[in-house]
């Protein structure tokens, strides 16, 4: 039987820990590397583990069973060294932020790490590997957000190397929910809505539990025969940002939002924020972007995942909701 060695970048963050704790668990799998930058982040991956497994030992099973590899992905020695022995790769790692002062690292960032990771493990003769995009790349340009063009240029680098020979999958996650240990990303969104919020913003979108996303790239992974070069949305509800912050709430114990902020206003605070932050410095609270997401009403369709992954099924809404308790 073929040597399986898995590679996971961004194995510090929300999503890569989840898929390195899943890996944990199939003895298919010979070694599984998880890439980081900040040894920070390894304490809050094993609480997450631990969460996960629902065993503090455990856990430390699993720390030990990864090989733990400091990495900058923007750097072509580092990303060449810490890929060595791979045959699959997960690329999980990207920069996310609302900030305007940070979009250029990100527009530069994202798809340069997708660039670097991608042509190296073509360059190693690997088998094959995955690529996290979003749902935010499915936006018209006009409405995509910085992110959503930082990853929809991320996305066409992994696809320019599946068509130069390496097979990549692509899947495109609506708004991942897990557990918040993290202090940013998704993470933050279930921390603030656990101490219950007293207005909403009107939008809706999509909502996908971070095992299930985990679970979907590793089965992507072992399906690129007939997975490769396409792309696939991973989207367990679609909810309003009302019923997500009265959920979450109520999981917590908290008193929801019973209001709804008019679009308008958000819009109006949106802009007062941004000047705010120009003559302060501060980081606004809200930005162009975060705005236009709040109030966006959208909706996503995973069937197609669902078909190619069969009988790999989404989450329960009730049963993600109480995982986000459980385990944080």
């Amino acid at each position: 039987m073929a040597v399986k060695n898995l590679i996971i970048t961004g194995a510090s963050g929300m999503l890569g820990a989840n898929i390195a704790a899943a890996a944990c668990e199939d003895p298919s799998w010979d070694s599984i590397v998880g890439l980081y930058r900040n040894p920070a982040q390894l304490a809050v991956v094993e609480r997450a583990f631990a969460g996960l497994s629902g065993s503090p030992e455990k856990a430390r099973e699993w720390m030990k069973r990864v090989e733990w590899r400091s990495v900058d992905l923007e750097d072509f020695v580092s990303v060449e060294e810490a890929l060595l022995g791979g045959t699959h790769i997960i690329h999980a790692a990207a920069l996310l932020s609302f900030d305007p002062r940070k979009a250029s690292a990100m527009l530069k960032s994202n798809p340069r790490m997708t660039e670097l990771v991608f042509n190296q493990a073509l360059a190693q003769g690997m088998v094959g590997g995955v690529h996290i995009s979003s749902t935010s790349v499915l936006a018209d340009k006009p409405e995509r957000s910085l992110y959503g063009h930082s990853k929809a240029r991320a996305e066409a680098e992994a696809l320019r190397v599946d068509a130069e020979g390496l097979p990549i999958a692509v899947i495109r996650p609506s708004i991942i929910l897990g557990a918040p240990h993290w202090s940013e990303g998704s993470s933050l969104l279930v921390k603030t809505a656990a101490k219950g919020l007293i207005v909403a913003s009107p939008g809706s979108t999509g909502f996908v539990d971070v095992r299930d996303v985990a679970a979907a790239a590793l089965g992507l992974l072992d399906r690129l025969d007939s997975t490769a070069g396409h792309c696939y949305t991973a989207v367990g509800s679609n909810k309003t940002f009302l019923e997500v912050f009265q959920d979450i709430a109520r999981v917590f114990g908290q008193k929801g939002p019973t209001w709804v902020a008019p679009a308008a206003l958000l819009r109006m605070t949106g802009i007062i924020e941004g000047w705010v932050a120009l003559v302060t410095g501060h980081t606004p609270r809200l930005s162009k972007d975060s705005v236009r997401s709040a109030v966006h009403r959208v909706s996503y369709d995973g069937s197609e995942l669902l078909q190619v992954l069969s009988p790999w099924k989404t989450t329960e809404w009730k049963e993600t909701l109480a995982s986000l308790k459980r385990m944080g």
